[in-house]
């Protein structure tokens, strides 16, 4: 089994949604390793740099606990253009290191920056981030991520999304996509959805 990932947004020393990212990894080890200690996060992370700018913390671990930890300064992709992918075999609800599955649907982008993955005709994820639909009035996160991101969850909590079935054939009832994971905010990276590409 390949290790599995937690990836946590640190600003000025702190890290973003400590909690969400705690529930998830624990989570997932209780579901591999019903054994396995709880972790806590904050001792782990009591080093992250105390610079201003975003820093990316990347927490490698499995059932004996953390086995690497990086912090290296985050520069956002420039994500202008989305193609469509048709995958209804696509798993990936747990975040780990094999990225196989997922690297093999971004090679098929034909030009566009990324991918916007269709499952069983349903809009799911891109190939790094959930993803928020603005009809105009709100916005929208479909009900079917591969992988509920703690970005997501947080959103959701907060009330600024929500949960909606979204199928391929209703994106062109919404004007804006927005990229969402750990270390992107909505509104921060937005796409017309006239750069979704079939």
């Amino acid at each position: 089994m390949c290790p599995f990932i937690e990836t946590i947004a640190i600003i000025g020393g702190r890290a973003r949604h400590l909690s969400y990212h705690e529930r998830r990894l624990n989570a997932t080890r209780q579901h591999f390793f019903p054994e396995a200690e709880t972790l806590s996060l904050a001792p782990i992370l009591a080093d992250a740099p105390l610079t201003e700018g975003l820093v990316k913390a990347r927490l490698v671990y499995d059932e004996r606990g953390l086995i690497n930890k990086t912090y290296q300064p985050y520069t956002m992709r420039q994500i202008q253009s989305l193609q469509l992918i048709r995958a209804d075999d696509m798993e990936y609800p747990f975040k780990n290191t094999d990225r196989s599955h997922l690297n093999a649907l971004f090679a098929q982008r034909q030009g566009c920056d990324d991918i916007l993955i269709i499952k069983n005709g349903l809009v799911t994820d891109t190939s790094f981030t959930n993803v928020a639909l603005f009809d105009g009035h709100r916005w929208f996160t479909p009900d079917t991520p591969l992988l509920p991101g703690t970005m997501r969850a947080w959103l959701l909590d907060q009330g600024f999304i929500t949960s909606h079935r979204i199928t391929v054939n209703d994106l062109p009832h919404f004007h804006f996509i927005s990229l969402i994971n750990a270390l992107i905010p909505l509104g921060r990276c937005i796409i017309p959805i006239n750069q979704v590409m079939k």
